[in-house]
C-alpha cells in the first residue's frame, strides 16, 4: 500500500487558556495568530458517534508549518482527554494526505481508529484524527480538501 501521509503541516498544542497562549506567543515570537475562532458544529465526530464538542483554536503560521493551540470548551474530545490526562502539551501532528480514503484504510490496515472527526472553520477541508497514541504517543491527524466544497457549512469562504 502507498503512504499517503505526503507533507506534515501542522503541530497541534493543547491549552488551558488560549488567551495567554496567545499573548505569550506575541511576547516570545513577536507574532499575532492567522486565525482565531471556534469549531464548527456541523461535521463533528468523537469515536464514531456524533460529537457535541467545542474548541477555541489559534493558528500560527511559521514558515512551512503551523502551530494550532485548542482549548477545549465543553463536549467530550479528545483535546478535553488530552488535557486530564497529560496537561498542556504537543497533543497531534498533522498531514495532508493525497487520498482521504486512502489514508483512512493505511490506518485501519494499521489496526488504529479514528478518534475524532470534523470540518475546518475557514475553508473546505475535512480533518480526521487517529488513535495513534499508544503506539507513537500523540495523534496522528490527516487532513484534505473537500470533494464538493459547496457542501461546507461556511460556503462561499470570504
Amino acid at each position: 500500500m502507498e503512504n499517503q501521509f505526503i507533507e506534515m503541516n501542522q503541530i497541534g498544542i493543547c491549552v488551558k487558556d488560549l488567551e495567554q497562549t496567545i499573548v505569550n506567543m506575541k511576547k516570545i515570537f513577536g507574532c499575532d495568530p492567522s486565525f482565531v475562532g471556534e469549531t464548527l458544529k456541523d461535521g463533528r465526530r468523537y469515536f464514531g458517534k456524533e460529537g457535541n464538542f467545542t474548541a477555541r483554536i489559534a493558528l500560527f503560521d511559521f514558515c512551512n508549518i503551523q502551530f494550532e493551540f485548542m482549548m477545549p470548551v465543553d463536549g467530550e474530545s479528545i483535546w478535553k482527554t488530552f488535557l486530564e490526562e497529560h496537561g498542556e502539551g504537543i497533543q497531534h501532528v498533522s498531514y495532508r494526505v493525497k487520498d482521504f480514503e486512502a489514508a483512512a484504510a493505511q490506518m485501519a490496515q494499521a489496526g488504529v481508529v479514528p478518534s475524532q472527526q470534523g470540518l475546518a472553520m475557514a475553508r473546505p477541508v475535512r480533518w480526521d484524527f487517529f488513535a495513534t497514541e499508544p503506539l507513537l504517543g500523540f495523534s496522528v491527524e490527516c487532513s484534505s480538501p473537500m470533494e464538493h466544497p459547496e457542501e461546507h457549512p461556511k460556503y462561499p469562504f470570504r
